[in-house]
Parts: C-alpha cells; sequence; structure tokens
C-alpha cells in the first residue's frame, strides 16, 4: 500500500499581519485519523509543524516557552473540525493563532497561521515563515511521496 503525503506550503503577507497556510493529507492510511493527526501535531508535541524567525532567532528555539492553548471552534463544513492553536510570548506581546482545520471523511489537515504584535511598538522583525516545517516518520516500509506546492 503506497502511502502519499501532501503538503501544501503559501506564505502571504495580508493587511500587514503575516499569514501562511500548511497542509498535511496521508492517504490510505487505517489507522492514522485527521483528529490524531491534530492532538500529535499540535496540543501534545513539543515542536509545532510550522516555523518562523525573530530577529534571526529561529522559534523552535523559543515557542516552547510560549503559553499554548488549543480551543475547539465551531465547524462550517459538515465533514470537518476546526481549533484554533493559540500561542503567546511570555511577556504577552506577540501571538500567533494556528486556524486548524481537520477533516473527518480522510486523513487530512490544514492550518493557517496569523501573526500578530500585541505591543505598544513595533516588534522584532518576523522572517522565514514556514506553514509547514515537519519531519514525518513511523515503521513505513514503502515509504512516502512528497509533493508540495508553493503560492498565494
Amino acid at each position: 500500500m503506497k502511502r502519499k503525503l501532501f503538503a501544501l506550503l503559501v506564505a502571504c503577507l495580508m493587511c500587514g499581519a503575516a499569514m501562511a497556510t500548511g497542509t498535511v493529507r496521508i492517504e490510505r492510511t487505517a489507522t492514522l485519523t485527521s483528529e490524531k493527526m491534530v492532538q500529535t501535531m499540535f496540543a501534545r508535541s513539543s515542536e509545532m509543524p510550522f516555523s518562523f524567525e525573530i530577529d534571526g532567532v529561529s522559534s523552535k528555539r523559543f515557542i516552547h516557552k510560549w503559553s499554548r492553548r488549543l480551543v475547539a471552534v465551531e465547524a462550517t463544513e459538515h465533514n470537518t473540525k476546526r481549533w484554533d492553536l493559540l500561542l503567546t510570548s511570555p511577556d504577552k506581546k506577540l501571538a500567533v493563532r494556528c486556524e486548524i482545520v481537520a477533516y473527518t471523511d480522510f486523513p487530512a489537515v490544514e492550518w493557517t497561521l496569523f501573526l500578530k504584535n500585541n505591543g505598544t511598538q513595533n516588534s522584532a522583525q518576523f522572517t522565514n515563515i514556514n506553514a509547514a516545517d515537519l519531519t514525518i516518520s513511523d515503521n513505513a516500509t514503502e515509504g512516502y511521496t512528497l509533493s508540495t506546492a508553493q503560492g498565494c
């Protein structure tokens, strides 16, 4: 059984706020559900499936120190479940909101990042925003097929 992984990487600037979208879809897997993917990738993982830099420092070095809340949100489509992942810096000046959509009819999850400065002055510079920055591994002997697309 061949497994496919689809990751969509989009980085956009919108209304002065940074936004990036990522999608992961794994086909033909009997045991992995989209809800399990959300719990694994967003709720319980010490690393987020996205990254960015603030003044040249990777979020992988500091994001684990930020407060984290995964909040269920009312779904707008019949075959989806939604969450907001809310990350806030220790000084409360910077925030990341990650809108997560999990599809109930097949194992696929997509997310959109929103970066916000809650301070009264300009924030440090956000760069290298990667909507999907993750490592996929399991005991599969057949491997994965990775497809990507970029654009706004």
